[in-house]
């Protein structure tokens, strides 16, 4: 569960395992479709994007508790290959990492 503190307005993308692509921004301001908690569910991948402002604060509650471990980041080869179609829209977010 994700929580907004203080700040400007942070966008959530969330890639779901089926390839849907959900955009939600958190924030304060309701009127205009932001949420205050956002609830990302497992095997989902996720971004989180300050588009303006100088800060975004945000809290997170995990469980079952969380391990770096159980961690993966996203690669660009593996997201690539696993959704194509959304592969231009998510490359900004993803480090490429030359070996």
């Amino acid at each position: 569960m994700h929580y907004f503190q203080a700040g400007s307005a942070i966008t959530y993308l969330i890639v779901y395992p089926s390839g849907r692509l959900d955009k939600v921004k958190l924030g304060l301001d309701f009127i205009n479709g932001e949420v205050g908690q956002l609830l990302v569910p497992g095997g989902c991948w996720k971004a989180a994007v300050l588009e303006k402002g100088e800060f975004g604060l945000l809290g997170e509650a995990v469980a079952p508790g969380f391990d770096y471990r159980d961690m993966e980041v996203a690669k660009g080869d593996n997201i690539r290959q696993s959704f194509p179609d959304l592969w231009n829209e998510l490359a900004p977010y993803i480090k490429q990492v030359n070996v």
